[in-house]
């Protein structure tokens, strides 16, 4: 998959921090997600890509005003948990 991002700072020698977000529907949910990171002027393609593996300090975080991953449970498993520990 691929994600747009924008510098937010320069570093020294040719480096910069980038910061981008992603908006994706997931389980009938909408969840952003947040990339954020250093790279190097060098390791950016003619393109204007880079490959994550190039991204220092790389953080992804997910952002979702629901509880993430909590599945729904069907009446037999809710009946089930209740009796047995």
């Amino acid at each position: 998959s691929e994600m747009s991002v924008r510098i937010v700072a320069v570093g020294p020698r040719d480096t910069y921090q980038v910061r981008g977000t992603r908006l994706i529907d997931v389980d009938k949910g909408k969840q952003n997600i947040v990339l954020t990171g250093w790279i190097r002027a060098q390791d950016v393609t003619a393109v204007n890509t880079i490959e994550s593996a190039r991204i220092a300090d790389a953080q992804l975080a997910y952002q979702s005003p629901g509880p993430l991953g909590k599945t729904k449970s069907g009446l037999l498993t809710r009946v089930v948990g209740l009796v047995w520990p």
